[in-house]
C-alpha cells in the first residue's frame, strides 16, 4: 500500500520489473498576479498556490472488480492521509488514514503529465481570458469549477477544482482532478461554446469572501433577503 504524502515518485510492480512515475510534474506549482485589484481597489501582490490531489493519476476503486490485495502486491493501490476541508496540505492533526481507495491510472498519469504544466502556464497569461464553468455536477452550490483547454484538434482537456482564501494575499487553487476528451464527449459539448466567468473574477470573488460565482450585488441581494425573512418570523 502506498500513502501518497509527500511522495513524488509511485512504484509499480509490473511482472516482477519496477516501473517507477515520477510525479514531479504536479510539483510545486504556483503564479503571482504582480498587481491584482481587490474589490477596494487596493493594488496588491496575490498569490496562487496550485495543489494537486492523487485523482490526477488515478481512478476509483471498483468493489466487486478491483482486488485490495492485488492492487497491494502491484503497488497501484494509493491512500493518503484526511486533509483539512479549506486545505489540501494540512493534514489533520490525528494523522488518519482516509478510507478512501485510488487506482493508479497511467492514461490519466499520461494526460496529467503531457498538459496539467501547460494549463497553469496557459491560466497564467490568460487570467482575463480563459473562462471557467461551475462543475457539471448539480447539488455543489457552485463551488467546484471547471476549465477547458484544448491542447489537439478535436480533443480538451479538462480540470476540475476549488478555489480558496487562505489570507488576504494568498488563493489555494485545489484542483480535484483532470483528464482528456474528445469533442463529442458530454463534458466538452457541456464547456464548449458556454458563458463562463473570467477566472480573475472568480479570484476576486473568492478573495472577497464569497462563492466564485457570486458577485457583489448578488450577495447583496442575498443578505437583504435573510434579513427579511428573519423579520419576518420575528413579527
Amino acid at each position: 500500500m502506498q500513502i501518497q504524502e509527500g511522495h513524488w515518485l509511485v512504484c509499480i510492480n509490473d511482472n516482477e520489473n519496477i516501473v517507477h512515475y515520477d510525479l514531479t510534474h504536479l510539483k510545486d506549482k504556483s503564479f503571482v498576479i504582480d498587481e491584482f485589484e481587490t474589490e477596494s481597489k487596493h493594488v496588491i501582490k496575490l498569490n496562487v498556490n496550485i495543489i494537486p490531489t492523487n485523482h490526477l493519476y488515478s481512478r476509483a476503486f471498483i468493489p466487486g472488480k478491483d482486488s485490495v490485495q492485488l492492487l497491494e502486491k502491484t503497488g497501484e493501490l494509493l491512500r493518503r492521509y484526511d486533509h483539512y476541508s479549506d486545505n489540501y496540505r494540512a493534514i489533520t492533526q490525528e494523522h488518519t488514514i482516509s478510507n478512501e481507495l485510488r487506482v493508479f491510472c497511467i492514461d490519466k498519469y499520461l494526460d496529467n503529465l503531457s498538459y496539467f504544466s501547460d494549463f497553469i502556464e496557459y491560466l497564467k497569461i490568460n487570467l482575463n481570458k480563459i473562462c471557467v464553468l461551475p462543475h457539471l455536477n448539480k447539488g455543489d452550490d457552485r463551488k467546484s469549477l471547471t476549465g477547458l483547454l484544448s491542447v489537439k484538434e478535436g480533443k480538451n482537456y479538462i480540470i476540475l477544482f476549488k478555489l480558496h482564501k487562505t489570507n488576504k494575499n494568498s488563493i489555494n487553487m485545489f484542483c480535484e482532478t483532470a483528464f482528456v476528451v474528445t469533442d463529442d464527449d458530454f463534458r466538452a459539448k457541456k464547456l464548449i461554446g458556454s458563458d463562463g466567468k473570467p477566472f480573475l473574477v472568480l479570484i476576486r470573488n473568492v478573495l472577497s469572501g464569497r462563492k466564485p460565482f457570486e458577485g457583489k450585488a448578488k450577495s447583496a441581494a442575498k443578505k437583504g433577503y435573510k434579513k427579511k425573512k428573519k423579520a419576518k418570523k420575528e413579527v
